[in-house]
């Protein structure tokens, strides 16, 4: 229906949505503030949020939303960008990630800490001493779905991978808490390193950008936008979608590695090569984990 974006944002006036309104127009005002086009991109994260509110007046608005919102208008039509926005609160990221009582991000949070503490209990232990919680930081992570810890064109990446696994199967992606995992176990040695909670947060905050590489971009020329940029360095459609439904799901922490490592490593450069790696790296299913 092509006029059903106007008519949610026809009840903008609304007074039922006063309080979500004025938080959806604090957060718009502060979500990247630096843009070139800053003004522009804000207004559009005002009317998406807005219109999805009326969507789905049992979620509303929830901080953190503002950061999908402008990831998508960067790199999209606005309409465009409000259908995608549905399909990742509804049908990618797993039920309730914003509801009002953050049950979603909650129950992440707890399978991330069972699945640390069966593949990397010294790493859960030691934080417990310190008295630090992954959910002191991995919370942002999830919520920001990794917006603003990784830079873009990392960040599109990741998501492509999930929008491949929620397509795989039905359900939602278990990309996000395998990201999460991921970036732990690579990093496991210098945050057991570090002895007291003064020097671990700070680590375990500043995690992500510890595991960028910095390459030079190579001598052809590139495609002008960040997400074509990112999705023609890696067609991770070629080679992860092609084995989906046949792989044989690794352990959650070889999964993880290998999600990180999708984020910089090679492309497959034949079909038969394409077709190894996506035999090797099996889909994400959620339920396929155990």
């Amino acid at each position: 229906d092509d006029d059903y974006y106007d008519r949610l944002l026809a009840r903008r006036g609304r007074a039922t949505h006063a309080d979500v309104q004025r938080l959806i127009k604090a957060d718009a005002h502060r979500t990247f503030g630096t843009h070139r086009h800053a003004r522009p991109l804000q207004s559009a994260i005002r009317r998406l949020l807005d219109a999805y509110s009326h969507r789905n007046p049992g979620v509303g608005y929830c901080q953190a939303m503002n950061f999908i919102a402008a990831t998508l208008l960067l790199v999209m039509a606005e309409r465009h960008a409000f259908w995608c926005f549905c399909v990742l609160i509804e049908l990618v990221i797993p039920p309730r990630f914003y509801s009002p009582d953050l049950h979603g991000v909650t129950a992440e949070l707890r399978v991330l800490s069972d699945l640390l503490s069966r593949s990397h209990g010294a790493l859960l232990a030691h934080l417990a001493r310190a008295g630090v919680t992954v959910e002191m930081t991995c919370s942002r992570w999830l919520m920001c779905l990794f917006v603003t810890e990784l830079p873009f064109a990392h960040t599109c990446r990741l998501w492509d991978l999930m929008a491949l696994d929620a397509a795989a199967r039905p359900g939602c992606s278990a990309v996000p808490l395998m990201g999460c995992l991921g970036m732990l176990q690579l990093q496991e040695a210098p945050l057991l390193a570090a002895g007291s909670a003064d020097t671990l947060l700070p680590r375990l905050i500043n995690l992500p950008a510890t595991l960028v590489r910095r390459r030079p971009p190579p001598p052809r020329a590139r495609p002008r936008s960040a997400l074509a940029r990112a999705v023609a360095a890696k067609p991770l459609t070629r080679h992860v979608a092609a084995g989906a439904r046949t792989a044989r799901a690794p352990g959650p922490g070889r999964r993880a590695l290998r999600i990180i490592c999708l984020l910089d490593g090679p492309a497959p450069r034949t079909a038969t090569a394409a077709a190894r790696g996506a035999h090797t790296r099996g889909g994400g299913a959620r339920g396929r984990l155990a």
